[in-house]
């Protein structure tokens, strides 16, 4: 960020070669009493500041590397370099402290993040694991009912083809709520205002839930006419 006579200015692209700022990376503190444009001729920021004097202290992280440059333009000669350098050093010791907590609270949101999404992934995978299940469960007797109404040469009487259709109609509506059960959970169906008992929605989803939810979290109904979790 560059600042000129107590007003913010736009922040630029600026390549440290051939500028003062590349010597207080490499050597530490520096600082130039006068003759500063003349010295460092290539760096157009110098003469855009009409600068004279130079100072410029690094900032370094927590294993000593160089994390950026506390810096001074002066528009007239530097009478007292070391005043400067010791302001230099405590504002620069303070910025790289500021810098270090940002860094570590990037990291830290960084980290919760990845913890976040890595719980999400176990829970759905605990989820499609009982779903799986749960439709395997649903589709054998869909199967069998299909299999044996195409395994006989003939239709078999009335009641007998009643007994192997309800069993698939049966097993069908159990996987269609399940469907809706999964769409619920996952919010992807067309939401609507309506009124709802609150106990036979969460006992409907009961199953599912406790799929989605660690082992340690524990779902409990309470209460006659309303349902309550815990």
């Amino acid at each position: 960020s560059l600042m000129s006579h107590g007003q913010w200015l736009p922040n630029i692209e600026y390549d440290l070669a051939h500028t003062p700022c590349a010597n207080v990376v490499e050597q530490g503190i520096c600082s130039y009493a006068d003759g500063i444009q003349e010295l460092f001729p290539k760096d157009a920021l110098l003469i855009e500041m009409n600068a004279r004097g130079y100072a410029g202290s690094p900032l370094h992280d927590r294993e000593g590397r160089p994390v950026g440059i506390v810096a001074v333009l002066y528009d007239h000669p530097v009478s007292e370099p070391r005043v400067a350098h010791a302001l230099l050093d405590l504002f620069a010791a303070r910025a790289a402290g500021e810098v270090e907590r940002r860094r570590a609270q990037r990291e830290q949101r960084a980290l919760k993040s990845r913890l976040r999404q890595a719980s999400r992934l176990a829970s759905v995978g605990r989820l499609a694991s009982g779903v799986a299940h749960d439709f395997n469960n649903l589709l054998l007797p869909i199967l069998g009912a299909a299999d044996s109404l195409l395994s006989v040469d003939e239709l078999p009487p009335l009641e007998e083809l009643r007994e192997d259709l309800g069993v698939i109609r049966s097993a069908a509506r159990q996987a269609r709520d399940l469907t809706k059960q999964l769409l619920a959970i996952s919010r992807e169906q067309p939401q609507s205002l309506e009124d709802l008992e609150l106990r036979s929605v969460v006992e409907e989803l009961l199953p599912l839930l406790r799929r989605t939810l660690p082992n340690d979290v524990a779902i409990c109904l309470e209460g006659e006419g309303r349902g309550a979790l815990r």
